[in-house]
């Protein structure tokens, strides 16, 4: 049995997975279905760069990866390493 959550007359809908800032949760607040889908998304990136890495230079396909792949790692990071937080 699901618990029904209602705010100011309104049913609230329980779902499986949410997303919010590009970030998804599941019901349980585990970030399994993000990752999975994250990790489709940079492997294809990276299949795609392969594909055509014979026919540019090195410094180009640098430029391929900070754009295409880099993004998904860095998204949310706070910006700095000690764990303080930064104004």
């Amino acid at each position: 049995m699901q618990n029904e959550i209602n705010i100011n007359g309104v049913n609230i809908k329980q779902v499986v997975t949410s997303k919010f800032l590009g970030v998804i949760l599941d019901e349980h607040l585990t970030w399994a279905p993000h990752i999975k889908i994250t990790a489709s998304k940079i492997a294809k990136n990276i299949g795609i760069i392969r594909k055509i890495a014979y026919l540019l230079p090195k410094k180009t396909l640098v430029g391929l990866y900070h754009t295409m792949v880099s993004p998904y790692f860095t998204y949310g990071e706070s910006g700095n390493v000690d764990g303080g937080l930064e104004r």
